[in-house]
């Protein structure tokens, strides 16, 4: 039997002892019966072992119970023969000669070293498995941080974005007579960079096309300045009738001769005052990133249920979207005219209500202001200068005004399944008839004195395509339109294209249903060309 040497540590010290091993079944079962008597410095060592027997033994034992790395569970001291004992969780057991748990004054916890036991668990092993469970605790609070700080940058640049696009409205507005069509768009194409952008036409015209339909019914501009109040105060009616609007205007023009003490007495303002124009835009953003979303959402419909934001905003939470306003005040540069309605939220169909004409104002053979009536006008009246007006300054024919010369224009939608083939940018041969009527139209216009001051040629699709290329589809046809006219001797004018793709939809896709054929018909107004042909003043 093999004999090896190890190490018992106790309170006593560290003792050295010889032990006999056994490691196999037979010598397992033998153990030390018929074995001489053991010295105090010897034992044996059963592997394996949690429990002993003392049958046909000669002599009396001390039993130590190891765990498997030597750690004493405990001791049972002189064991006579024909006994048995175990001990739970014992993983070996160590026979000693009679005496030596008193001797060496074994006790629970001290230990024996021996190369067949298994070394005590270090600090690595102890700590085996705690990263896994660590990850598993820590990755998701990580994973919603790292997601939260994505959608953190991503609302940081749509901010930019949405602050840049209101400036561009509000300077569009500023220029055209705070005119919504004029904000709207300028609008929606400053939020081009935010669908995409482009590095060509087509690309650009694609992301306005996708700006405008995120922003169906997300997009609330209101109109804070000027009011209605304003509008009482220093309504113009002689622009007005130069304008040939029926809604009030503010005039712009001649503010250095303005008296700036003049207060309006339902706006409290004076004409400065009035000719600031601020709006209010209310975007309705839908965040990327996941989780984050539905995170946000619920805090944004906490906060509505405790009594905040109004129903549009609401709406928006509801939707998944963030509400994000911008504020934008700029002077006026050009006669402020009023709105219908101050305040105006995109509808979610795309269509836009029919705008009203202008009132065709019987043209006045006075100057305006002099209080002589125009036909149809009735008796005379005392001119009664508008509130901001200086009568020692301005005199009796009132402050003198810039006056825009307004050019009417005129538009003419031609059936894009006339001119080309389906799906096709080239003129068809049989197809030529309206716009050959067109160009002489514009000729014998243009004989008779009238002039056109500029051309806009648009191509639309209808929406069965995507948006890439809807967007070079329409702007190929409109290209080869404009050709058309420039070869058949159009008069010579500068004439522009865009490409709309699917916007401004006469049909919506929704009503159109059936076989592919059979939707391709029913889209059939929304592929056209509009012809926009701007007049200019008629020569004498």
């Amino acid at each position: 039997m093999r004999i090896d040497v190890a190490t018992l540590r106790t309170a006593r010290g560290s003792h050295s002892l010889r032990l006999r091993l056994a490691e196999r079944f037979a010598s397992r079962l033998v153990g030390l019966i018929g074995a001489p008597a053991l010295g105090i410095d010897e034992g044996m060592l059963i592997t394996r072992c949690r429990a002993v027997h003392t049958c046909f033994m000669r002599q009396s034992l001390d039993l130590v119970f190891l765990d498997a790395g030597g750690r004493v569970l405990c001791c049972v001291p002189r064991v006579p023969p024909w006994r048995a004992h175990r001990a739970a969780g014992a993983a070996h057991t160590l026979e000693l000669a009679p005496g030596s748990i008193a001797y060496y004054r074994i006790a629970p916890g001290d230990r024996l070293e021996h190369a067949r036991l298994s070394p005590p668990c270090t600090g690595l092993k102890s700590q085996r498995g705690a990263a896994m469970v660590e990850f598993v605790i820590i990755a998701p609070v990580l994973t919603m941080i790292g997601l939260g700080v994505l959608q953190a940058s991503l609302l940081y640049f749509a901010r930019n974005g949405v602050n840049h696009a209101a400036f561009l409205a509000a300077r569009a507005g500023s220029m055209h007579n705070a005119s919504l069509a004029s904000i709207r768009d300028a609008y929606l194409r400053g939020l081009a960079p935010l669908y995409g952008g482009g590095a060509n036409d087509v690309e650009i015209a694609a992301a306005r096309v996708r700006a405008g339909a995120d922003m169906r019914g997300n997009l609330r501009i209101e109109l804070l300045n000027p009011g209605r109040a304003s509008f009482d105060d220093f309504n113009d009616p002689a622009l007005q009738a130069l304008l040939k609007t029926g809604a009030r205007v503010i005039p712009n023009s001649g503010l250095a001769f303005r008296d700036p003490a003049r207060i309006g007495p339902t706006s409290q303002q004076n004409l400065f005052d009035a000719n600031l124009l601020k709006l209010r835009i209310t975007h309705g953003y839908a965040p990327k990133v996941p989780l984050v979303r539905r995170l946000m959402q619920a805090a944004l419909q906490a906060h509505d249920a405790a009594g905040g934001g109004d129903a549009f905003v609401r709406r928006l939470h509801a939707e998944g979207r963030i509400d994000m306003v911008s504020e934008v005040t700029l002077h006026m540069h050009s006669d402020a005219i009023e709105w219908s309605e101050p305040v105006w939220i995109s509808p979610a169909d795309g269509k836009e209500p029919a705008p009203q004409p202008p009132a065709d104002m019987p043209p006045s053979t006075h100057p305006p202001g002099t209080g002589v009536p125009g036909p149809g006008v009735g008796a005379p009246q005392t001119p009664t200068p508008a509130i901001g007006q200086d009568p020692p300054v301005c005199g009796a024919w009132g402050c003198f005004s810039c006056r825009a010369e307004v050019q009417p224009t005129q538009s003419y939608a031609l059936s894009a399944d006339v001119l080309f083939n389906f799906d096709q940018a080239t003129l068809r041969a049989d197809g030529l008839a309206d716009l050959d009527a067109l160009i002489e139209e514009a000729k014998a216009a243009q004989a008779e004195g009238q002039g056109i001051a500029s051309v806009r040629v648009s191509g639309y699709t209808d929406q069965l395509g995507s948006e890439a290329v809807n967007a070079r589809l329409s702007t190929a046809r409109a290209e080869a339109v404009r050709d058309y006219l420039k070869s058949r001797g159009f008069p010579d004018v500068p004439i522009s294209v865009r490409g709309m793709g699917a916007a401004e939809p006469k049909v919506a896709l929704e009503a159109c249903a059936g076989t592919q054929e059979e939707r391709i018909a029913c889209l059939a107004p929304n592929r056209r060309v509009v012809v926009e042909i701007t007049r200019a003043q008629k020569e004498k």
